[in-house]
């Protein structure tokens, strides 16, 4: 990490976890829980068995990161048969992962991904920006139902998983903004 995490709980199970759209993970899943769980700019190395695959073929995992809720959302990653391991990069946070092969679907209706971004999370709760390989999340607008823009952040985010900022909101239904052109709907209860 970029970050110091401090002191990191690390825990492993050996379960196949069912998505809600009835795929099976890997017998493999891991929780990392660190101290600071923000701006860490961390690569996680996944490290799997291969007696854990199940119907999942190797080369075709793809890392998912828990919401917390019900949805595992995917992560842009890379399998290395040989060490074993899936790996991904500029995560902001940490939480559950495990390897799906298919990038599943959030079960989320409405505008939530956009050029390859998503806003990730339940509503009233930490929600995260997933920012696209390649890509720069440098302005983020929270827009009122007026219009208005009600605060606005430049956090020049890269690729990964990034904690959205939490600004001082009344309570109401916004849409949040990126580089002023990918627009989500954003419930601040």
């Amino acid at each position: 990490t970029s970050t110091a995490p401090g002191p990191t709980l690390v825990e492993r199970g050996h379960l196949p976890i069912t998505a809600f759209n009835g795929e099976t993970s890997i017998a493999r899943w891991i929780r990392i829980t660190p101290t600071n769980n923000n701006g860490l700019g961390a690569t996680l190395a996944f490290r799997y068995d291969v007696q854990e695959l199940g119907s999942v073929p190797e080369t075709e995992q793809r890392l998912h990161v828990f919401d917390g809720q019900w949805n595992w959302w995917y992560l842009p990653s890379t399998v290395n048969t040989g060490s074993s391991t899936v790996t991904t990069t500029g995560l902001d946070s940490l939480g559950s992962f495990t390897t799906f092969a298919m990038d599943l679907p959030t079960g989320m209706s409405g505008d939530h991904t956009a050029g390859g971004y998503a806003l990730i999370g339940p509503p009233g709760e930490q929600q995260f920006l997933r920012v696209p390989d390649g890509e720069c999340a440098g302005s983020l607008d929270f827009i009122a139902a007026s219009g208005a823009q009600a605060a606005n952040f430049t956090p020049q985010w890269t690729g990964g998983l990034h904690a959205l900022p939490r600004p001082a909101l009344a309570s109401g239904l916004y849409r949040l903004v990126v580089n002023g052109t990918r627009g989500f709907p954003l419930l601040v209860p």
